[in-house]
């Protein structure tokens, strides 16, 4: 019986996991936030990174993969591409694409928050939110 660490072996248990579609291949595995992950070698690493390294190549230096698809647990190396970490060129994309909050409210100059570390938020949201807490802590 092949060792768990043998190339074979982890080819094999990647593709165990893997939903291939038309358009994304969904990572069936353990998930993250969203995110693929898998243990190589007693490290959780990323399911969609190691579908680019083994299917494309190394990732360069100071580089990120980034799902084009925004599909977290895609892991169709067509869909990935590496993008500097410096830049924010992931973020940069996410938000280009997402016009609206998860409650549909549109992301417009006068809805927009961001926080000190330029994390994007809907002020709708975040007014009814607080509305909400106002409203516990009254009662």
């Amino acid at each position: 019986m092949p060792s768990r660490t043998t190339p074979e072996n982890r080819l094999r248990r990647f593709w165990s996991k893997v939903l291939v579609g038309d358009g994304c291949w969904e990572w069936t595995g353990a998930k993250n936030k969203g995110y693929g992950h898998l243990s190589d070698g007693g490290r959780t690493v990323g399911a969609h990174r190691v579908a680019y390294e083994m299917l494309i190549g190394p990732i360069p230096d100071a580089h990120e993969v980034d799902h084009l698809c925004l599909n977290k647990a895609c892991v169709n190396p067509a869909h990935l591409e590496p993008v500097p970490y410096e830049g924010r060129e992931n973020t940069r994309r996410h938000y280009a694409l997402t016009t609206h909050c998860r409650n549909g409210h549109a992301y417009t100059v006068d809805n927009t928050y961001f926080d000190r570390h330029l994390h994007r938020s809907c002020r709708a949201c975040r007014r009814e939110a607080l509305a909400r807490f106002y409203a516990r802590r009254a009662a």
